[in-house]
């Protein structure tokens, strides 16, 4: 069935004269309908308000009257201005699953998918004149900082060639990520485009699908970027970028992790955005509660010993590591710490990154004959590893490290599985804190409620007990994910003369753990339900981490 052209379907509806059709006909044999459309707008040859919703029927869309626009904060939520304003879309309301947008036409297949992907919601295009357009995306992003969000000046929707284009896509994918406090960058190739993620408060979200065409150029420009090879495609690459990224008046130096590898449908990266100096955490800012915080501020008094971190990747053991660092750097100590690879650069600090060679075992050797008065050890990952820590640690330093265990008890427990001796375990060891990463609750639109018994009875609470916990209805600032930042949930270990007898008697880990909760040391779940009656994240955060799986 052959598609009606624009101008026979406006000479069907009598909207025209037997001239203007004359006309019409001619012209619709040279022209594509989008462009017939402009010249009856531009020439005038029908009022706009009897030309545009002529052209929604034609395109099957709603039409939508600047005098029947009403902004909904939901959808403009949804939405970035700078996006908005690129593809020339104003949102418009939600209905169900469902973002109505107003646009002055059918939009291309590409961009309706990124839409998608951006909101989550199936788009639905109301067409409005391109005129009341201008003017509803001016109402809605009416004061909106530009800071918040950094625009994408390229289309995605155009085919981007040459260096210089490919220079500022880069520029702009590294300048989003880090407004919006972006962990990771991932630039995925797949068969439709090269799409780009970010981990964002440890969910990743899709933000953009660039053209295929831009694919090879845009990893050759982070290769170029982080002093790799660009000739080879087909074995992985490490590497590092430094850019200086613009707040306001001033630069700041961000520093980001680049990691290449090859994929089926190409090169595939990933950039783990490092905290500055500036940015550099302190204990008393990672949500300690005060007798926690007073705890470590002992443990770390200590002139020798160990102290572990422990949890699955992702949960902050670093940051923790990185805070307790900070907090023992002075003039009067020598701190020296041994990493793979070095996250964040300390000034003061003597920082040595392993590789092949140089293993973690070799750096601690090499270590003890630096005099050094804090050793920090960026992972315990093998028997050896642990024995010379262990030994490193009874010979009159101060070991920091982390080990891969879900709890403190288990940290224990692994240590010995390892191979090290219980009496040197007991001999070293002043603490172990397990953690894990929880969302924070966006402070603008958080609200109280009282949970059910059900919700009750997962978080191994009264189910009659009366509680006021916390959730997010989603707002502007927070993109309505209710969330903004994340926090942490701790479990400190304290390991007192008790606690180390019940470790040389080869006590089995439930009758440490009794033991140690009878020492008031707090579960995750304890210290997740402290949280939650704070109204610092949600019932779900909580359920969610502090759940063995």
């Amino acid at each position: 069935m052959v598609k009606q052209r624009l101008g026979d379907f406006l000479i069907q509806q009598g909207a025209l004269s037997q001239d203007q059709a004359k006309t019409i006909r001619h012209n619709q044999k040279t022209m594509a309908d989008a462009q017939l459309a402009m010249l009856l707008a531009r020439q005038g040859i029908l009022p706009p308000d009897r030309l545009h919703p002529l052209l929604a029927e034609f395109y099957g869309l709603d039409y939508l009257s600047l005098a029947d626009f009403n902004g909904d904060a939901q959808a403009k939520a949804l939405v970035p201005e700078n996006m908005a304003k690129r593809i020339n879309v104003v949102p418009v309301r939600l209905e169900g699953n469902e973002l109505i947008v107003a646009a002055g036409g059918p939009l291309s297949p590409q961009i309706r998918e990124n839409l998608r992907r951006v909101t989550g919601k199936q788009p639905r295009v109301a067409m409005m004149s391109a005129e009341e357009l201008a003017q509803a995306l001016k109402n809605v992003y009416h004061g909106e900082e530009a800071g918040a969000a950094p625009a994408w000046e390229s289309s995605i929707s155009e085919s981007i060639q040459g260096s210089l284009d490919t220079v500022r896509v880069v520029e702009q994918i590294l300048n989003k990520a880090i407004a919006l406090e972006a962990s990771d960058i991932h630039l995925e190739p797949e068969p439709d485009g090269l799409k780009v993620r970010f981990r964002i408060d440890g969910v990743l979200k899709t933000m953009e699908l660039l053209p295929a065409s831009m694919i090879s150029l845009v990893i050759s420009r982070i290769k170029v970027m982080s002093g790799m090879n660009i000739a080879e495609r087909r074995a992985p690459q490490d590497g590092g970028l430094h850019y200086q990224y613009q707040e306001e008046d001033h630069l700041i130096p961000v520093t980001a992790r680049v990691s290449i590898m090859p994929s089926y449908y190409g090169e595939k990266a990933c950039l783990r955005i490092q905290a500055t100096q500036e940015k550099l955490q302190h204990l008393e800012n990672l949500g300690f509660e005060p007798d926690q915080l007073a705890t470590m501020h002992q443990i770390l008094e200590y002139p020798h010993g160990i102290f572990l971190t422990c949890g699955p990747s992702g949960s902050g053991k670093t940051t923790t590591l990185y805070a307790a660092m900070n907090h023992l750097l002075t003039d009067t100590l020598n701190l020296v710490t041994v990493e793979d690879p070095i996250e964040r650069h300390i000034k003061g600090i003597t920082q040595t990154q392993i590789d092949q060679k140089f293993t973690f075992q070799t750096a601690l050797k090499v270590i003890l004959r630096q005099d050094p008065d804090v050793i920090m050890v960026g992972e315990i990952r093998d028997g050896e590893t642990a024995r010379l820590a262990l030994h490193s640690a009874l010979t009159g330093h101060m070991v920091l490290s982390t080990l891969h265990t879900n709890d403190a008890i288990s940290a224990v427990v692994r240590l010995i599985d390892m191979g090290c001796e219980p009496f040197l375990v007991n001999s070293t060891i002043h603490g172990v804190l397990a953690q894990r990463l929880v969302r924070r609750l966006c402070p603008h639109c958080k609200r109280s409620y009282e949970p059910g018994p059900d919700e009750l009875k997962i978080l191994g609470l009264n189910p009659e007990q009366k509680e006021v916990f916390y959730t997010g209805s989603g707002c502007a600032k927070c993109r309505s994910t209710k969330y903004r930042g994340r926090l942490a949930l701790y479990e400190l270990l304290v390991a007192d003369t008790e606690f180390k007898r019940l470790v040389g008697k080869g006590a089995d880990p439930d009758s440490l753990r009794e033991y140690a909760i009878s020492n008031q040391m707090r579960t995750l779940r304890e210290d997740g339900i402290l949280k939650l009656r704070q109204g610092l994240t949600s019932a779900e955060e909580v359920i969610s981490a502090t759940t063995e799986r």
